[in-house]
């Protein structure tokens, strides 16, 4: 669908021109089926990124930034989405400095 010609600020600080947008688009998240509201843009590396318009369809939701959680409740149940933990670099080795 086309969306109008509007810009999204992304978390690097840049915008964005939006090329289109879905209405329901209905996604499987860890066994969790949700139909949210995208923008296509035109970025590489993810196959969807959930942005805060997202954060506000679940309605009240808990964050652990320490433990990479979301918690909502949908569908008469609590559902916990779980981030990926970042992968910190590993010390370089003495051959690796040559």
């Amino acid at each position: 669908m086309d969306a109008p010609k509007s810009q999204v600020l992304v978390g690097n600080g840049h915008s964005l021109v939006v090329e289109g947008l879905v209405q329901e688009l209905e996604v499987s998240v860890q066994g969790h089926t949700l139909k949210i509201l995208v923008y296509i843009l035109p970025i590489s590396g993810a196959d969807l990124v959930l942005g805060a318009a997202w954060l506000a369809t679940p309605g009240p939701h808990i964050a652990d930034y320490n433990i990479f959680t979301l918690k909502f409740y949908k569908d008469h149940k609590f559902v916990t989405l779980h981030g990926e933990h970042p992968q910190l670099p590993t010390q370089a080795q003495f051959h690796q400095l040559w």
